[in-house]
């Protein structure tokens, strides 16, 4: 299984399925699973791990791949200590690119990051849900239920009025997003599913700024 030119790496299949309906919204190729695996392939190639510290060893190897030109890595920010702290998800990530002579800032920027240096990869992190807040892709999901929906405020309710929470509160957006969910016109949608029927919109401003970060990211290849 080659590299090729751009990678992506999330921290499990979840992820990957919802990353990749973004990547296709936003009109950036993707690297399909029935074609042709040839390492000059210009579509983006996700790749799901399991957990953090194995995304972070993975950041370092594709880094240091002479094929690789681009890397763009979504992570879960889960709790607010994960986001910026020394011992963080941002950090974790972070400092193997010191490391390896990229600058890096301290904290997660509010727009994602994207560091370049030269004769290595460019390399983007985002932290969902919008690399300041705690929370998942859930709780990015959320941010694009368009404004006006009448269901979303009623799920979030149904959810709050629970005579038993069987999750954690560090879950709830994930039961309020999939109680929405289940009340569309295709009950159960996956999130990735979601945004590519629109009924989650991309246009929105948390959807806009990621997009701008993945084409910052994924760029102009450099010709061989």
């Amino acid at each position: 299984m080659y590299n090729g030119p751009r990678l992506a790496l999330v921290e499990g299949p979840h992820d990957s399925h919802v990353l990749y309906h973004l990547l296709k919204r936003f009109e950036i190729p993707v690297f399909e699973r029935n074609e042709e695996d040839r390492q000059d392939h210009p579509g983006v190639r996700i790749r799901p791990f399991n957990g953090i510290a194995n995304v972070g060893g993975a950041l370092k190897a594709a880094v240091e791949d002479v094929y690789v030109q681009q890397i763009a890595v979504v992570v879960d920010a889960d709790d607010p200590s994960q986001i910026a702290n020394e011992a963080g998800r941002f950090a974790t990530l972070t400092g193997s690119l010191r490391s390896l002579g990229y600058t890096v800032p301290p904290a997660a920027p509010e727009d994602g990051l994207v560091v370049r240096r030269a004769d290595r990869p460019v390399v983007g992190v985002w932290v969902m849900p919008d690399n300041t807040s705690p929370g998942m892709v859930e709780d990015f999901a959320m941010q694009l239920v368009r404004d006006g929906d009448l269901l979303l405020p009623h799920a979030q309710q149904v959810v709050r009025d629970l005579p038993e929470r069987r999750f954690s509160e560090a879950h709830r957006s994930k039961a309020e997003l999939h109680t929405w969910l289940a009340w569309g016109r295709n009950p159960g949608l996956p999130i990735g599913q979601a945004i590519r029927d629109h009924l989650l919109s991309t246009a929105r401003p948390l959807g806009k700024q990621f997009g701008s970060w993945l084409q910052q990211v994924f760029g102009p290849l450099t010709a061989a």
